[in-house]
């Protein structure tokens, strides 16, 4: 899926309450981070954690997207609370 979505152009990036290290050491362990290059984001850079709707507020900001127009992947109700709450 990954493959096809960028393949097509479609924007991508990771959002996490996680620390940026972290979610790079994952990504790179798992095959996942030519996917995410420099579009890794942590609600450390936020200050508020989800389910907080900020962390995907500044997502869709770096990425230059109207957050409506979004599509969030959780794990988790806490941040699928925030994919909610930020529109």
């Amino acid at each position: 899926m990954l493959r096809a979505l960028t393949k097509n152009d479609v924007l991508m990036c990771v959002g996490s309450n996680g620390p940026v290290n972290k979610m790079d050491v994952s990504l790179s362990v798992t095959g996942l981070a030519q996917y995410f290059r420099g579009r890794v984001f942590s609600a450390d850079q936020v200050g508020i954690p989800k389910p907080a709707p900020d962390l995907y507020l500044y997502c869709a900001e770096q990425l230059n997207c109207i957050p409506q127009k979004c599509l969030v992947v959780e794990d988790s109700p806490r941040g699928a609370m925030a994919g909610v709450a930020q529109g």
